[in-house]
């Protein structure tokens, strides 16, 4: 999720700004707001699998009989666990502020690709055969829909959770909801910290042993500000943005001998970069000149306003 460089850019060149946690004691009187969706990512697919091989040996053994409405409660369950594992943990902090935010996850979108928590989906009793019977002519997949979000959100409320249910882009609604500097976002999606989280709690899996990276630590190691990062994040292939030969280490290089994209763009060492086989092949696969790429496909002040959140935070 988010840009794949970025982590482990951080954690090799500034693996002190990586803090490991074994608490949460540290977010008494705190504002945190969680990407139920990046926990679930790693979750349901767990779920999937254990509650598949499980039935499986059922039906194996001679319980043909698949309760697909039952399967898809128990996925759901096993799926929600780090989350309530999660509000039982924080409800223990005083004076603490927590908010659940939840969306739908879509699945593979395929005809060949069959989302087991869909129990309207005519095929899926089929599928689960094919599977149980080691027969693939459908591959089994899974995607929370919105009723499946609204599932999970009010077993999380029942245990007293505040939840906020949203279209999209979750991680970023997290760090819109954040109030201060002071906010925390739990998320494992990297964009969050492109974003601007002010603290970021990643690495969550049902415990509370975990890290955290904080902003302004992050901007100070890097000796870049929140716009000159907000650059080096597009750079490093925001929303696949593309310049070829380019990797994490060059991408920091770039920003802070150059200080902004348009300087960079304007540049003769922009230049050699297409000049490079892979510049030429990128090219010539747009069907475009430098110039038209630049304009044309790297829209980069786009991208800025996207990621240009919280301005006096930093």
């Amino acid at each position: 999720m988010g840009i794949s460089s970025l982590i482990p850019y951080i954690t090799s060149k500034y693996p002190s700004l990586i803090v490991a946690s074994t608490s949460f004691e540290y977010l008494a009187g705190r504002q945190i707001f969680i990407d139920c969706n990046s926990v679930l990512r790693r979750s349901l697919y767990g779920a999937l699998n254990k509650t598949l091989e499980h039935r499986r040996s059922h039906y194996l053994r001679g319980t043909k009989h698949i309760d697909i409405k039952a399967l898809r409660g128990h996925i759901l369950n096993f799926a929600a666990r780090p989350l309530m594992l999660l509000n039982s943990a924080l409800s223990k902090i005083s004076d603490i502020e927590v908010v659940f935010v939840i969306g739908s996850l879509p699945p593979f979108r395929s005809k060949s690709y069959v989302n087991v928590l869909d129990t309207k989906d005519s095929r899926i009793l089929s599928a689960l055969v094919d599977h149980f019977e080691g027969r693939s002519e459908y591959k089994l997949c899974i995607g929370l829909r919105q009723e499946d979000v609204l599932t999970i959100s009010e077993r999380l409320m029942d245990r007293r959770a505040k939840v906020k249910i949203r279209e999209d882009n979750i991680g970023r609604r997290c760090v819109e909801f954040c109030s201060s500097p002071s906010s925390y976002v739990l998320s494992d999606d990297t964009d969050v910290i492109a974003f601007g989280a002010p603290n970021v709690i990643r690495n969550y899996l049902g415990k509370t042993k975990c890290s955290c990276i904080n902003h302004r630590d992050l901007l100070n190691a890097m000796e870049l500000t929140r716009a000159q990062f907000i650059d080096y994040c597009i750079l490093s292939g925001y929303k696949d943005f593309k310049v070829p030969e380019i990797y994490p280490g060059r991408a920091h290089e770039i920003i802070k001998r150059f200080k902004t994209l348009e300087d960079f763009f304007s540049s003769s060492f922009y230049v050699t970069l297409f000049n490079s086989k892979t510049g030429t092949a990128l090219l010539k696969a747009h069907n475009m000149n430098l110039d038209e790429y630049t304009q044309q496909v790297l829209n980069f002040k786009a991208l800025r306003e996207e990621l240009d959140i919280h301005k006096d935070f930093y």
